[in-house]
């Protein structure tokens, strides 16, 4: 229904239920592993790491260097903050946390691991601005 398609918009692509291949199409981020298209980077950003992804950026070049497509595995986050505190699966996947208010991933689909590093113009600026890539 319209209702739920307005509330995971950022989370699952458009034709996730109508092409078998929409899996292809995703891209990594390369901080966190969340996986969205390039339209769902571009119009969103990184739920988890908007300091290298900006909702709304519409940067080609930036979700091209912070994102891959040499990704693997699959695996989603629908619980709440409060609930993924205690998952196995979170503490095995970011023992450190996320860089976020709450250190727990955001709602959504992400791989189990991911084949590229951010690209070294990215790597400097979060350096400089004191985040370790």
């Amino acid at each position: 229904d319209m209702e739920t398609r307005e509330k995971t918009r950022h989370i699952l692509p458009a034709d996730w239920k109508t092409n078998p291949q929409w899996q292809a199409n995703l891209r990594a981020c390369c901080m966190c592993g969340m996986l969205k298209s390039e339209d769902m980077w571009l119009d969103y950003g990184c739920d988890n790491c908007p300091f290298l992804l900006p909702p709304g950026s519409k940067d080609v070049d930036r979700v091209q260097g912070a994102t891959t497509s040499l990704w693997g595995g699959l695996w989603s986050v629908c619980a709440e903050p409060e609930d993924l505190a205690v998952s196995n699966v979170v503490r095995e996947k970011f023992p450190t946390g996320l860089l976020t208010a709450s250190k727990l991933p955001a709602k959504g689909v992400y791989c189990l691991g991911f084949f590229r590093a951010l690209n070294p113009q990215l790597q400097v600026e979060l350096r400089r601005r004191g985040i370790d890539p």
